[in-house]
Parts: C-alpha cells; sequence; structure tokens
C-alpha cells in the first residue's frame, strides 16, 4: 500500500458507504490490490465476477437491505469512493494500477509483454497531458535563402558550409544548451563562423583550409598530391 493510503479521505468515504471503520476499509483495499496483483496484474479486475472479488477481500459483510446482495454493494462502494473505475471493455479496474501495483507486477508485464489497461477517460486525460510535437527550427530552403542573402552582402559562405552547419544546429535541436535558439539566422551564420575557426577555412583558401607549407622549402610543392594516395 502507498505511503499515504490509510489518512487518504477516499478511504473514510469507502468505510463510509459500507458503515465499517476505517481499518477494516484499508484491509479491503490491501486484499484488493494483493488479489489484483496475483489475478489481474493488468488492472483489469473486473473480468471476475464481483462474487470472486467480494470472497478475495473478505467481505460478507451483509447490507442490510433484502434482495441486495453483500457483494454488489461492496463493487458500487468501490467504484463510487473511487478506488474502482468502470470500463466497457473491463467492466471494472483498478483506479492507478500502474500507481498500485509493485514492482513484481511490473516485471510480470514486461516479460509477457503486457501493460496496464485504462478507461477510456484515462487515455483522454494523457492525450490532453502530452503535448503534440511540433517542427522546431528552419527548414534548409530557409537557410539557402539565407544563404543567397549572405552572399549577396558579400559573404563567403558556401552551400557546403552552411549544411553542415545547419545539421549540427538541428542535431541539438535547435538548442543553446538548456534555451531555445531564438534566431535561427544569426546562430547558423554563427555556426558556420564557429565551424570555419575549428577548420581552419576562410575565404582566401576557398574553403580547402590553412596552407601550412606556405613560406617553407615545401611551397611549391603543396597540393602536388592532391588526390593522391600514396607518395610515388
Amino acid at each position: 500500500m502507498k505511503r499515504g493510503t490509510p489518512d487518504h479521505p477516499k478511504v473514510s468515504h469507502l468505510a463510509t458507504l459500507l458503515n465499517i471503520n476505517r481499518a477494516w476499509a484499508i484491509g479491503i483495499l490491501e486484499a484488493l490490490w494483493h488479489f489484483a496483483a496475483r489475478y489481474a496484474p493488468q488492472g483489469d479486475i473486473g473480468k471476475h465476477p464481483d462474487s470472486v472479488i467480494a470472497k478475495a477481500v473478505y467481505w460478507e459483510r451483509p447490507t442490510g437491505e433484502r434482495g441486495v446482495k453483500a457483494e454488489c454493494k461492496l463493487s458500487a462502494a468501490l467504484v463510487e469512493a473511487g478506488w474502482l473505475d468502470t470500463c466497457p471493455v473491463h467492466r471494472l479496474i483498478v483506479h492507478d494500477w500502474c500507481d498500485h501495483a509493485d514492482e513484481a507486477v511490473t516485471k510480470y508485464l514486461s516479460r509477457h509483454g503486457l501493460s496496464f489497461v485504462e478507461t477510456a477517460a484515462s487515455r483522454l486525460a494523457i492525450a490532453i497531458a502530452k503535448p503534440v510535437p511540433v517542427q522546431t527550427g528552419p527548414t534548409f530552403d530557409q537557410a539557402k535563402g539565407w544563404l543567397a542573402d549572405w552572399i549577396k552582402n558579400g559573404a563567403t559562405y558556401t552551400e557546403y558550409e552552411t549544411r553542415g552547419a545547419f545539421l549540427a544546429l538541428q542535431a541539438n535541436g535547435w538548442m543553446w544548451g538548456r534555451n531555445p535558439i531564438a534566431d535561427p539566422r544569426a546562430a547558423l551564420e554563427r555556426q558556420i563562423q564557429t565551424d570555419r575557426q575549428k577548420n581552419g577555412t576562410n575565404a582566401k583558401t576557398g574553403g580547402r583550409g590553412v596552407d601550412r607549407n606556405a613560406g617553407t622549402a615545401n611551397a611549391k610543392r603543396s597540393g602536388q598530391y592532391d588526390g593522391v594516395g600514396k607518395v610515388p
């Protein structure tokens, strides 16, 4: 039983509905969850008749109403108090069973490729709460438009450089650390410049990198073996 459950208002509500004390209500819930763990691990306890559920929690108290069985009032009380949910498919489901189930139940479901069952209302609540993924960041077509503007203004960036910087930013989800990039265009240009610094490229070398032979005895031989795999 989860910590805090014995003091939960729903326990008092269940006790009131069944005309029993809190300790008895706690015992019913504990027995209910033990039964579910073994015989309805997915939480679909409604596959068992009310009479079986009543016996599982040792409920034998008469209702005092003629023609009404004790187990019927028990199930209705568990639903009204919020410990069971009604379901058109499974009839009854343990409320928030994924929170009450112990580790053994979770492992059992995992081994058998099963999951906790949910009511339609639960699925709707999850769908509403879950944010819908949206497209973030610019497209590469937009980036090529920015590249054209930069070139008009005298920049020497290439489409190859732009694509590399674009993919790097896209891989990070267009984020600077934990913060979303507010100006993708400026960020892309900054990334291009950063990549140039890392690669040692500049406008004069046409993107090939810094010629480390410049000013040395090997200057004349610079580029002699471009595209050749082995020196003869």
